[in-house]
């Protein structure tokens, strides 16, 4: 398949539809700018239903991820992202102008689960495609760069359409139609991943202890960054700094950080590979320690920027490893539960506070954030000192 990649005229167009089909994954972004609104129109829903049409998209990407990352052993992936974008782009386009509340949560089921497909089946097109190491950093950095431009732009877009009537934010999601048409003519068409084993070989075994280790560190990462993305608003409100348009400043910086990091991630990766970690999590200990001791906006947008920008060098990072340390005929299953791990941690972020409140006693979302400090501090010494026996018991660094 590399092959293809390189001789085919069309390669260009083939790296760009894989690239914007990160679109999926911003499928909570458009409703954001309309929550105030959902809330006043569906006043009379349970609020736990309404809950879970704002943000359980989010929670079911992870259960797509893994019946992706179980079905491409029997369906090609293309097969799957094709049919995964078409229903996205039913679910989410057809929501516009529609009023019932259950007709609508259910569309957004689909979108969340297709956008698990989505994820797992594209990023797990650029691990075949392209085996060479250095360009498939590449094109994960560059899919994690454009998730982040294209998040804020749905964002942007949405605001703009609720300002003239909530349900028009689904509009936003027009731009996955021209993505639909580039996967169907630009992707090549491949066989499901249990064909890709060599005939009469053994049959490849999933690393699990491996995998499992990777998304252990991926959740807990993940759990972090989404302290400060789920509690910006609470935490400027404790310091009685800015206000709404401040918050979606941080938001904005936040991304840009983590589109910076995406576009240089190949060019770090293949320079520290598996000590990858130790950069993302100590600059996001740097960036949590000033936002523990400063009241200052300038110091705490640094900060913010800080952090997006390690989200985006992690979230490359273990897409990339996942893809790295399972045979070829695993990798989707791999890079389904290092998904999972991530959309996991975005899930329960805004437990983490609470639960530091919990065990150590203290009232704020201010005073957490030196235990969070430490959290990630003790991330960096078990990261490089899994580096350092790698290296003593290998003679390299290799990822986990």
């Amino acid at each position: 398949m590399n092959n293809f990649v390189e001789k085919k005229e069309n390669a260009f167009l083939l790296k760009f539809v894989l690239i914007v089909s990160s679109l999926a994954l911003m499928v909570d972004m458009a409703i954001y700018p309309a929550v105030d609104a959902i809330y006043q129109d569906f006043a009379d829903i349970n609020m736990v239903l309404v809950n879970f049409f704002i943000t359980g998209p989010a929670l079911l990407i992870i259960i797509g991820s893994i019946i992706c990352g179980l079905l491409v052993q029997i369906i090609g992936k293309k097969t799957i992202l094709a049919a995964s974008y078409l229903l996205f782009c039913i679910s989410t386009i057809f929501s516009s102008g529609m009023d019932n509340f259950y007709f609508l949560l259910a569309m957004r089921t689909i979108a969340g689960l297709t956008a698990g497909f989505i994820s797992v089946s594209s990023v797990g097109l650029i691990a075949e495609l392209f085996i060479d190491e250095n360009r498939r950093s590449r094109m994960m950095g560059l899919y994690t760069a454009v998730m982040s431009i294209l998040g804020a732009i749905m964002t942007y877009a949405a605001g703009w359409l609720a300002i003239i009537n909530w349900h028009y934010v689904f509009y936003a999601y027009i731009i996955a139609i021209p993505i639909l048409v580039g996967v169907i003519f630009f992707i090549p068409k491949t066989a499901p991943e249990r064909k890709t084993a060599i005939e009469g070989s053994t049959p490849d075994k999933m690393p699990w202890k491996r995998t499992s280790a990777l998304a252990i560190a991926a959740f807990i990462f993940s759990s972090m960054y989404s302290v400060i993305l789920t509690m910006v608003a609470v935490y400027l409100v404790e310091l009685s700094i800015g206000d709404s348009s401040t918050v979606g400043l941080l938001e904005a910086l936040g991304a840009l950080g983590s589109m910076v990091t995406g576009f240089a991630f190949s060019f770090i990766y293949m320079r520290t590979k598996r000590a990858t970690p130790i950069i993302f999590a100590g600059l996001m200990a740097v960036g949590y320690l000033m936002l523990a001791y400063t009241i200052n906006l300038p110091m705490i947008c640094i900060a913010k920027t800080i952090l997006g920008g390690m989200y985006g060098l992690g979230y490359a990072y273990y897409l990339m490893a996942a893809a790295m340390i399972a045979p070829p005929s695993k990798a989707s299953l791999s890079i389904s539960i290092a998904n999972s791990a991530v959309y996991g941690g975005i899930f329960v972020g805004p437990y983490v506070c609470p639960l530091i409140q919990y065990l150590f006693h203290v009232d704020s979302i201010v005073a957490c954030m030196p235990y969070m400090v430490l959290i990630l501090i003790g991330y960096v010494l078990i990261s490089a000192a899994i580096v350092i026996y790698t290296k003593k018991k290998q003679g390299n660094i290799e990822l986990i």
